[in-house]
């Protein structure tokens, strides 16, 4: 099956042929479909009259690539999330971005339960986490969020 895929006029300076691809569709958010970029279209889609399209003020290209489809569970028009993926780094120490303050510090909680503040080196980045490339290792407790003593619940359930 080949798959269309708008790309923002932003990021599609990025988009290589043979780039990998992953997505997911809204029907299946934990099932990650893979595939390789196989080209952009040079020209934006051009909006026809009374077309939504053509109301629209961000440009987008169009990138394609095939997936195997072999169980017929894609069809033409789903919803999906498409990542381009330009890096990886497979089996590396991550952590949550969350965990990272803005001085490229995390906290980090020892055997006895004292936390202290710690700056690490960073690598690759993604929406979500982070590579650590030096000042922590494997098992040690990094700290995202605390509950203080008497604060107020950020979340209450109410019968």
């Amino acid at each position: 099956m080949i798959v269309r895929s708008d790309v923002s006029e932003a990021d599609v300076t990025r988009l290589r042929p043979g780039m990998d691809v992953w997505f997911t569709t809204l029907g299946d958010p934990d099932r990650k479909w893979q595939a390789s970029l196989q080209q952009v279209l040079p020209v934006p889609p051009i909006a026809k009259d009374g077309d939504e399209t053509a109301k629209r003020d961000a440009v987008t290209y169009t990138a394609l690539f095939q997936v195997a489809n072999p169980g017929g569970e894609l069809f033409a028009g789903m919803t999906a999330q498409v990542f381009f993926v330009s890096q990886s780094a497979p089996g590396v120490l991550a952590i949550p971005l969350s965990a990272l303050d803005e001085r490229g510090q995390v906290r980090v909680m020892d055997g006895a339960g004292q936390i202290s503040r710690r700056e690490i080196g960073i690598g690759l980045r993604t929406r979500f986490e982070a590579e650590v490339t030096s000042g922590l290792s494997e098992g040690e407790k990094v700290v995202t969020a605390e509950i203080r003593d008497g604060a107020a619940p950020l979340l209450q359930v109410a019968p």
